[in-house]
């Protein structure tokens, strides 16, 4: 068997590359023990399997993992040692074993139901009426709607402050009242200053003015309303205007229509105010019908203003001040209602001065119709 004759060719420079052109004549063989194109030096040997290691890459000199006794995820140090039992928790180093959650959920159809802090509904109606008994007393929610909720949650179902609410409107309308019988009285009683006041009834357009933009102040911007003391500020300028005015209309009635008028608007009122407070008639809920009932009126006093500059008829003018009067007393009504509370619509506690100011004005014109009405009927 001959021998293959040896290549005299030089070697050729290998780029490192298996795709590199220069290799498609070299027809040499790659070692891949050579270190350069195998995944491992030849002296590294085989990689070494370490028994319970599945990955196969832990030194040898770490061992097994060790388990310790009693600890089911084998992770705690051996120095810890199981976890102490306490039993029934007591006072002191130890936490406080509160026991099940006071709630019973048997009557529930969810087991994790949970703790309702708004206001228990009415249940009667529905499949599953035994509800959580710490809920809030049932008893006060006897109406479970939005309005009481909200009268609840802003602190005038007090009885307390309601009361307190009360007395404060009423001092207040007690004083306005009596600033104005201090202002009409001598106008009454002393003709002199009677007649004067006659001659001086521009007083009573400046009056006005003042009565109308102080009126309009507190019931439009009712944050004056609630701003201590620009409010009661405003409420003053607006008594001693309305004094103005009633001086004014009682220096041209007679003084046995003033006395009338005074002990009537006495009467009506109390006896306005003690059926407010003690009839079961929720007023409040009819207020919409009393505002169409008061545009009605409105239109027909117009239409009489534009009348009486072509012709006075006395009758007409008599019925008008009757129904004014009777319409100025179901708005007294409504308003005692508003401000006790306890119905449909109530005024907040903050709004204390606008109550004022509404019962003030409500008296007001009654007393100045039932003026009307004697001063006309004599």
């Amino acid at each position: 068997m001959s021998e293959e004759p040896a290549d005299d060719r030089p070697p050729q420079k290998r780029s490192g590359r298996p795709d590199d052109n220069r290799w498609k004549d070299d027809e040499t063989p790659l070692d891949l023990n050579d270190g350069r194109y195998g995944n491992r030096p030849p002296d590294y040997g085989p990689s070494p399997k370490w028994a319970g290691d599945p990955y196969g890459n832990t030194p040898p000199n770490y061992g097994p993992s060790p388990t310790w006794g009693g600890d089911p995820y084998g992770n705690r140090p051996p120095g810890y040692g199981p976890p102490p039992n306490w039993g029934r928790y007591q006072f002191g180093d130890r936490p406080v074993n509160y026991g099940p959650p006071p709630h019973d959920w048997s009557g529930e159809p969810y087991g994790n139901t949970p703790v309702y802090t708004g206001p228990p509904q009415n249940w009667s109606g529905y499949p599953y009426a035994n509800r959580n008994p710490y809920y809030w007393n049932r008893a006060s929610y006897d109406s479970p709607d939005v309005e009481r909720f909200a009268k609840d949650e802003f602190g005038f179902d007090n009885a307390s402050i309601r009361a307190g609410f009360v007395r404060k409107v009423f001092a207040i309308v007690t004083v306005m009242g009596l600033v104005n019988v201090l202002m009409v009285t001598p106008v009454v009683v002393n003709t002199e200053l009677r007649l004067m006041v006659k001659e001086h009834s521009w007083m009573y357009l400046i009056a006005f003015i003042i009565f109308l933009t102080s009126y309009c102040t507190l019931i439009c911007c009712r944050s004056v309303a609630r701003s201590f003391p620009t409010n009661l500020i405003i409420l003053a300028f607006f008594t001693i205007a309305a004094g103005m005015m009633l001086m004014v209309l009682c220096a041209k009635a007679s003084p046995q229509a003033v006395l009338l008028a005074v002990i009537t608007t006495t009467i009506c009122c109390t006896a306005i105010i003690l059926f407010a407070t003690q009839t079961s008639i929720d007023i409040t809920s009819y207020i919409f019908i009393i505002f169409a009932a008061s545009i009605a009126v409105f239109i027909f006093g117009v239409v009489l203003a534009i009348l009486s500059i072509f012709m006075y008829i006395k009758a007409l003018h008599i019925i008008f001040s009757a129904v004014v009067c009777v319409l100025f007393m179901v708005y007294l009504a409504v308003d005692i209602q508003l401000i006790v509370g306890g119905r449909k619509y109530e005024i907040s506690p903050e709004e204390y001065v606008f109550a004022a100011l509404m019962l003030f004005v409500d008296i007001y014109e009654i007393f100045i119709t039932l003026l009307s009405l004697f001063q006309q009927a004599e």
